[in-house]
């Protein structure tokens, strides 16, 4: 793998609006992420906070190659409020003039993640608008451990919503944990 991150440390508390979007990148759109290594991240979000994920709390538009994020050590985790995942929070399509594919592709998480609803061990939770638009996550898995206080836990994906006539392609993916 071409970059390695140990250590990643993000802690914080929702600063009212909800919508943080926490990850080593917080957002992006229309990028390409490849041959990226996060070892035992600590991320913990308190108060109504959304999207967070390890390497991209919200990736729109994104293709992610080659990826991973890592942790043998219990006490690091990523916890945090609604759309959690172990490598991406919120992972989506059709939200540029243009862009039309999502892709997610040869990566894995293997962390323990925590959140109030949808959370997921690789993804949170997973959209696609407007029709027309494709979301695919390919040999890829999670493992590890994937708790909700509310609702949603999901060992790979918390929450597809597929808005109008959505869907995402999954091929040669698994997950494992409890």
């Amino acid at each position: 793998l071409g970059h390695t991150i140990s250590g990643l440390s993000i802690s914080l508390s929702d600063l009212g609006n909800g919508n943080t979007d926490t990850g080593l990148f917080g957002g992006t759109r229309g990028a390409l992420i490849s041959n990226v290594g996060i070892i035992d991240p600590s991320i913990t979000i308190t108060g109504a906070s959304t999207y967070t994920g390890a390497l991209v709390g919200l990736a729109q538009d994104t293709n992610i190659y080659n990826s991973y994020v890592k942790s043998s050590d219990p006490t690091k985790k990523i916890t945090s409020g609604s759309y959690v995942g172990g490598l991406v929070g919120g992972f989506g399509s059709g939200t540029l003039t243009g862009a039309g594919t999502s892709i997610i592709s040869g990566s894995y998480a293997n962390i323990i993640v925590e959140g109030d609803d949808s959370s997921g061990g690789l993804v949170g939770a997973v959209y696609r608008y407007p029709s027309g638009y494709e979301n695919a996550i390919v040999d890829s898995y999670a493992k590890g451990n994937v708790t909700t206080i509310n609702s949603m836990a999901g060992g790979l994906i918390g929450l597809v919503d597929s808005g109008n006539d959505g869907h995402i392609n999954l091929n040669n993916v698994y997950a494992t944990g409890n």
